[in-house]
């Protein structure tokens, strides 16, 4: 066990010597990883926005071709009062 932890100390003690390139080579993975996940999380919620945009635009619509059924209707029958009593 202690001959394994002499071989990682001997392989990686150009690391433990250069304080610098530690503290370089964490930031860099450190903010590789941030923007990484900023970008994937970014996707996520712009397919969420999409998908929620389009569920309100169809409501809406749907709730006006709905409104414009009724006027329709609602013409049609003043049509068909109208051509009765000028018959």
């Amino acid at each position: 066990m202690d001959s394994n932890l002499e071989r990682l100390k001997t392989r990686f003690s150009f690391l433990l010597h250069n304080k610098v390139l530690v503290i370089s080579l964490i930031l860099t993975i450190g903010t590789t990883l941030s923007l990484l996940l900023f970008s994937v999380v970014r996707g996520w919620e712009k397919t969420r926005l999409d998908a929620e945009f389009e569920r309100r635009s169809m409501n809406r619509f749907a709730a006006f071709d709905e409104q414009l059924k009724e006027t329709r209707k609602i013409l049609d029958l003043a049509a068909t009062v109208i051509s009765e009593q000028t018959s």
